[in-house]
């Protein structure tokens, strides 16, 4: 177990020193240099021609001037060391203070939706699986496929279309409220509810038809304690693996959504900074987003030994 956890902590930081290493040069290369950007928005006009003193004024404040592996490294010893992820380029403030007011938007809204995914992922799926063939199983499937055949940001229009501007239910966009949350959780939920309610039934009927079951059915337990005591627990361990991948997805199709709703979170962050090509919010975002997409998975794959205590990780 010790070994196991030392191995993927080790993968876990080298994957998010990759991913910000990655992110660093490659914004970097994108043409426009970061120095005209940065004094391009100090001005009152961005029309404004940019003069080549202001952008020599800007790299020796900023130290663009150096070496760009020796600015990466500089980047890391900071974030490391002091927690200190720089300053935008843009908004002229600490990118340890704008994540920390965009992080908690994005957590809510990834919470929220994925608490709709195992709700009716889960339920529905067990439900499929138990009238299968029936009308129930296939209104669920057809509305499975419904939901897997649009993308997300479709269904967060038609979402906005309906309830919004046409009932006039819910807000179009907007936080601070519950009724700001509905829409983007549920636009960005119904794609992996879907996924994880045919997974279940597939998972559930795999189950249903093993040995056991049918000892339990000989000994003469009732269908719904043959279900919930000995293949729901069963069934749900690919399940588990499912929901922790779909949790890093929300966090990264976020991005989308939140952008569509004006969801004040990480995404939304994020794009403003790919357009204004701010490099220290895009790779401390991108930074933010891969470690929260592993710390999930790890704690994911630690969950398989409490749901299944026969399971090994050596």
């Amino acid at each position: 177990m010790h070994h196991y956890l030392i191995k993927r902590l080790a993968f876990l930081v080298l994957t998010i020193v990759a991913a910000s290493a990655l992110a660093f040069v490659l914004l970097h290369a994108v043409p426009g240099g970061s120095a005209e950007t940065i004094a391009r928005h100090t001005l009152v006009g961005l029309e404004d021609e940019v003069s080549e003193q202001m952008i020599t004024e800007v790299s020796d404040q900023y130290d663009l001037v150096d070496p760009l592996w020796q600015q990466y490294l500089n980047w890391v010893y900071r974030a490391v060391r002091y927690g200190d992820l720089g300053t935008s380029f843009v908004y002229h403030e600490p990118v340890t203070r704008l994540l920390t007011l965009a992080l908690p938007p994005t957590l809510i809204l990834a919470a929220t939706s994925m608490l709709i995914v195992i709700v009716a992922g889960i339920s529905l799926g067990i439900y499929s699986a138990v009238r299968e063939n029936r009308a129930g199983d296939l209104i669920v499937r057809c509305a499975t496929v419904f939901s897997i055949s649009f993308p997300s940001f479709w269904i967060a229009l038609m979402l906005m279309l309906v309830f919004s501007l046409t009932l006039n239910w819910l807000p179009v966009t907007g936080y601070g409220t519950p009724a700001h949350l509905v829409l983007p959780a549920l636009a960005l939920a119904l794609h992996p509810t879907a996924v994880v309610v045919r997974i279940v039934r597939t998972s559930m009927l795999e189950t249903l038809g093993q040995p056991y079951i049918t000892f339990a059915v000989a000994k003469g337990l009732s269908f719904g304690q043959i279900v919930w005591n000995h293949a729901v627990k069963n069934a749900l361990i690919p399940v588990t693996t499912v929901l922790g991948v779909y949790f890093g997805h929300l966090l990264a199709g976020a991005v989308i959504i939140e952008n569509i709703f004006a969801w004040p979170g990480i995404g939304h962050l994020l794009v403003d900074g790919v357009f204004s090509h701010d490099i220290p919010i895009v790779t401390s975002c991108i930074v933010v987003i891969v470690t929260m997409f592993l710390v999930v998975n790890l704690s994911v794959d630690l969950l398989y030994r409490i749901i299944d205590p026969r399971i090994s990780y050596e």
